[in-house]
């Protein structure tokens, strides 16, 4: 975690050099919408793996800051667990969560044909567990019971951005961005594609 947090400065730090010798430019729309879709992967007490969404709505009074919306989802892909005792005890889990809420940006450069930012925004979670437990008879080779629950969780968690994008027009935008959320002891590092739209 030490060498994530050492990474994180370092790459503040070298966006803050470029930005002083790039010419900001005069914004073309006071408005950015990003969307970005891409993979994701939960770390926690049970780590799980899937697809994620995340998009930004964000007003901008000048080229370099914005304030803005935040909105994304998280879905994870069942999980299967296996428990060997007696009997064979199958924990499948399905993950699935969203967030929404305020959001700031920085963009250290922002010039006719690059942007980067760095983002922070403190959102509001839903998120759902679906459990299915299954009892294996390792006699009778065959499932004995099986039983499901339902868990939702209402929580308020950390996100942070960090991306890049290339403009190919004056309106539009290609680029990669990394996103992170934090909630209820779950940590989602999600790696998405970026396309963004000005105006």
């Amino acid at each position: 975690m030490k060498r994530f947090f050492s990474s994180v400065f370092v790459a503040i730090a070298c966006c803050m050099a470029l930005s002083a010798g790039n010419k900001q430019e005069e914004n073309n729309g006071n408005w950015l919408l990003m969307s970005g879709y891409g993979y994701s992967v939960m770390l926690g007490d049970m780590n799980g793996e899937g697809y994620s969404t995340v998009n930004s709505f964000i007003w901008q009074p000048n080229a370099c800051w914005g304030v803005g919306l935040d909105y994304g989802m998280n879905y994870h892909n069942p999980v299967d667990y296996s428990f060997q005792e007696n009997m064979n005890y199958q924990y499948t889990r399905r993950h699935n969560n969203f967030f929404v809420g305020p959001s700031a940006y920085w963009f250290p450069i922002n010039t006719e044909k690059h942007r980067l930012h760095i983002g922070g925004s403190v959102n509001y979670f839903h998120t759902n567990d679906f459990n299915r437990y299954r009892d294996f008879d390792t006699n009778s080779q065959q499932y004995v019971s099986e039983r499901c629950e339902e868990i939702i969780i209402n929580s308020v968690g950390l996100g942070a951005s960090l991306g890049y994008a290339y403009k190919l027009g004056e309106h539009v935008e290609l680029g990669a961005r990394f996103y992170t959320s934090w909630s209820q002891e779950e940590f989602h590092l999600m790696g998405l594609f970026n396309i963004g739209f000005s105006f």
